[in-house]
């Protein structure tokens, strides 16, 4: 579940399938702007084999905060930014072929 307040339904309380997103949809990280940490939040509307990776303003990949196989419902990683520096970061959120991306400030 995740830490911070949001309107949608959790997906698994009830287990119903008028509970589950029916979208693929990479939504905005809380906080943004943010100085430590943000939360990402995302929803697959079916199983999917999901990457979620950090990259810089020039592209280049600076890590992975999920890899794996994940059924459908929304979802929440969060991100300790501690060691990189203030500016501009991206998300990148890839489903099989499907993928979103997500600008990020980070401000000390």
């Amino acid at each position: 579940m995740c830490a911070i307040p949001f309107d949608r339904k959790l997906v698994g309380i009830a287990g119903s399938p008028e509970c589950l997103p029916h979208v693929f949809e990479l939504l905005s990280s809380f906080p943004n702007p943010f100085n430590a940490f943000t939360v990402i939040r995302y929803e697959i509307s079916q199983r999917s084999m999901i990457s979620l990776d950090i990259y810089d303003l020039l592209g280049r990949k600076l890590m992975n905060l999920y890899q794996g196989e994940q059924s459908a419902g929304e979802y929440c990683v969060t991100w300790n930014a501690d060691g990189f520096p203030s500016g501009i970061y991206f998300a990148r959120l890839q489903a099989g072929e499907l993928g979103k991306s997500m600008r990020m400030e980070r401000l000390k």
